[in-house]
C-alpha cells in the first residue's frame, strides 16, 4: 500500500498503509512480550499504545475522506 501511494496521491491508502505498519509492529512487539521476555516483564502498553496510534491513524483518514465522498 505504501508502494502504491507513491504513484497516488491517495492520502487514505498512505493512512491504510502506515496503520498496516503500525499493527505489524504491534505483533512484533507481542512476540517479543510472550516469547523473548520473562513472565515479569509486560509491554501491554506498550502494545495498546500502537494499537491505538494505528487505528487512529486509519480512522482520521476516514473521517477526512468522508465528506468528499458524500457529495
Amino acid at each position: 500500500m505504501i508502494h502504491a501511494r507513491a504513484s497516488s496521491s491517495t492520502r487514505l491508502l498512505l493512512l491504510s498503509g502506515l496503520c498496516f505498519v503500525g499493527l505489524t509492529l504491534n505483533n512484533v512487539i507481542l512476540f517479543v512480550d510472550l516469547v523473548v521476555l520473562s513472565a515479569e516483564t509486560s509491554l501491554i502498553l506498550l502494545r495498546r499504545i500502537t494499537t491505538l496510534a494505528s487505528v487512529l491513524l486509519l480512522i482520521t483518514g476516514l473521517i477526512q475522506m468522508s465528506p468528499r465522498s458524500c457529495r
